[in-house]
């Protein structure tokens, strides 16, 4: 079972293209890198609003509700 996840782990960092820049090894700016991470962030529940410019922080504050906009679509 290690052996089938070493491998995962291995394809999965081969996943996004990357270049060497000052000597240290950075993700390419490539539309498919780019494409991956948009995937990767609309999956993830944490950044599941973060394409949506309507979005925002809201606080309760001595029960009034306080909106921030703080969207980063």
């Amino acid at each position: 079972m290690t052996y089938l996840i070493n491998i995962e782990i291995d394809h999965a960092q081969k996943m996004i293209e990357t270049c060497y820049y000052y000597n240290k090894e950075t993700a390419q700016l490539t539309i498919d890198n780019v494409a991956k991470v948009e995937a990767m962030i609309r999956n993830d529940s944490a950044y599941i609003k973060s394409h949506n410019p309507d979005a925002a922080q809201v606080n309760k504050k001595s029960g009034i509700d306080i909106k921030y906009s703080v969207s980063t679509a």
